[in-house]
């Protein structure tokens, strides 16, 4: 077996193997068991790493991060930029019926009917009276989605949106088969009842334990597809994930969805065979801006001008990340790190705070922060680093909360 190294920026190791066995089977993980395997459900990286897999929309982003058709063959965008028209290419759901506009229509406008689970109906917004449906202020009739056809689908929006065919490539926007949906409103939950039109298809649920997909013969470009099974173990350890890698049992490991021990980067960095890129992801703190102190902006820029982050990439993370002070990353900016402000400003973060406690009529010692992070090691890390980082530069105390 061959195995190839590949760490992207964010702390992401990526290795492709490839295995001279007549069934090649790719091995991955992921840190936690996807929430849902119904697209219209989807709000997280594990999830959508499996619906990837198995579905497929009308767009699709390319190896060059170009976007380019998928079950749309062609499109045509009204004179005002206002209208797309989409045209299906023939393809079939995994039991055989046709992948139809209808299918489109029927699960987007599901997106957003106010009684489904759906975590993002904002995405949709940008269609005509979409945001009005999820709010139940018109019905999902009035929204600007029309299957004309088998074919044929005619998609409305508010204003020209530059980025439309751009988010028709992302997983929620994935049809899911209506005529399944309708007969098995569980269908996600029952394996002998999941239907579905991507590269592969689901073939074992081991709860907390692995997923196996194989190859789908139906799939409309399935002479491209030269991996047999993809099978993904479920591994909420990151240590575990790269001894596993390291005794040969996985050939994919990190990124979100895979994540590895921070403390191992400078070892993996070591290893000839890696290589480095870049992904469009940013790690960032939220306030509860509703609530005292962080309802006062000079308290938030105190919090945000005191970081560290330089410190940060280079004894935590490790893996040459590039700083951040804007949300947008650089590989969605044609490579420009536009930095809005100085890193680690430490002068400007005491004169906002004591500023915004003016302003509030508190004192430091009435502000008690709780700080709460996530599971994995790195988590940890930054959040005992930020910790530190506030308490020395604002004489802030801050609890930590592992969620």
């Amino acid at each position: 077996m061959k195995k190839k190294i590949f760490i992207l920026m964010s702390i992401m190791l990526f290795i492709s193997c490839n295995n001279n066995n007549q069934k090649k089977q790719l091995r991955l993980s992921v840190n936690m068991h996807p929430t849902t395997l119904d697209n219209r459900k989807n709000g997280d990286v594990s999830s959508s790493l499996f619906l990837f897999m198995l579905f497929k929309g009308l767009t699709e982003f390319k190896q060059d991060g170009s976007v380019g058709m998928s079950l749309a063959k062609s499109y045509d965008l009204s004179e005002d930029k206002k209208t797309y028209t989409f045209h299906l290419r023939d393809t079939k759901w995994s039991d055989g019926k046709d992948v139809t506009a209808y299918d489109i229509e029927y699960s987007w406008k599901k997106i957003l009917d106010p009684k489904f689970p759906s975590l993002c109906p904002h995405l949709i917004y940008s269609i005509v009276n979409a945001k009005k449906a999820a709010k139940g202020e018109v019905s999902l009739d009035a929204v600007g989605i029309k299957a004309l056809n088998k074919k044929t689908l005619v998609v409305k929006l508010n204003t020209p949106t530059p980025y439309f065919l751009n988010i028709t490539s992302f997983c929620i926007f994935f049809p899911i088969p209506k005529h399944i949906d309708e007969k098995y409103p569980n269908w996600e939950n029952d394996i002998d009842k999941y239907v579905c039109n991507g590269p592969f298809k689901l073939k074992k649920i081991d709860y907390n334990k692995e997923i196996i997909v194989e190859k789908n013969p139906l799939y409309w470009d399935s002479d491209t597809i030269s991996i047999d099974s993809i099978k993904v173990s479920i591994i909420d350890n990151e240590n575990t994930t790269l001894q596993m890698f390291e005794n040969g049992d996985l050939d994919w490991v990190g990124a979100y969805s895979s994540p590895l021990p921070v403390d191992g980067i400078p070892y993996i960095l070591k290893k000839k065979e890696h290589s480095i890129g870049q992904i469009g992801g940013t790690t960032f703190c939220t306030f509860n801006i509703e609530k005292f102190p962080f309802n006062n902006k000079n308290i938030r820029k105190a919090f945000g001008l005191s970081i560290n982050r330089k410190a940060i990439v280079e004894n935590i993370t490790q893996a040459k990340e590039l700083i951040a002070t804007r949300i947008i990353p650089p590989v969605l900016m044609n490579g420009k790190n536009i930095l809005l402000y100085k890193d680690n400003n430490t002068k400007k973060a005491i004169e906002h705070l004591e500023k915004g406690l003016k302003e509030i009529g508190k004192t430091r010692e009435d502000i008690n922060i709780t700080f709460t992070y996530g599971s994995n090691i790195i988590h940890k890390k930054l959040a005992e680093t930020l910790q530190e980082n506030w308490q020395k530069v604002l004489k802030i105390n801050v609890k930590l909360e592992q969620l």
